[in-house]
């Protein structure tokens, strides 16, 4: 049977200040939106708060954060193996404190490949996804495009 992955990313409903994305002192960040996409699906899957008109809210609640949680571990349980970039550093931790599940995310992120930290374990030192994307022959980000304009767009 052929491997089968799941791609995860959130993005913060906190902008950063300062290029350095020094994002510690200034949790909690919130999530805005998450999306999710399985290796063996065309349909990325996005993750977001709604808010009582059905739009989508700026933030997810620790309810909306705990159910992407939830969903990671059983796509993990069901033989996925999930891929992030700097998953270790920044998603899971981010994730972990805004749905309240530090253990469940311990736990799911025990068993996932997270691309950069092979990179930084190769190297020495982290490279942005942009770079990666780059590096590998595909197109990146669009000029001026970083992750808190994601949400908006």
């Amino acid at each position: 049977m052929a491997r089968r992955y799941l791609a995860f990313d959130i993005e913060t409903a906190k902008d950063v200040p300062g290029e350095d994305f020094n994002w510690r002192p200034h949790r909690p960040l919130g999530i805005s939106c998450a999306a999710t996409l399985a290796s063996d699906s065309s349909e990325v899957r996005l993750w977001h708060g709604i808010k009582t008109d059905g739009a989508p809210a700026e933030r997810m609640t620790r309810d909306d954060a705990a159910v992407l949680v939830q969903y990671l571990c059983k796509m993990a349980q069901d033989g996925y193996t999930i891929l992030t970039w700097n998953g270790l550093g920044f998603d899971y931790d981010v994730l972990a404190e805004e749905s309240g599940a530090a253990g469940s995310c311990q736990e799911c992120a025990l068993g996932h490949v997270d691309m950069m930290f092979h990179i930084v374990c190769s190297l020495g030192y982290p490279v942005a996804l942009d770079k990666g994307a780059q590096g590998m022959g595909l197109p990146g980000k669009p000029a001026g495009m970083t992750g808190i304009k994601a949400p908006k767009l």
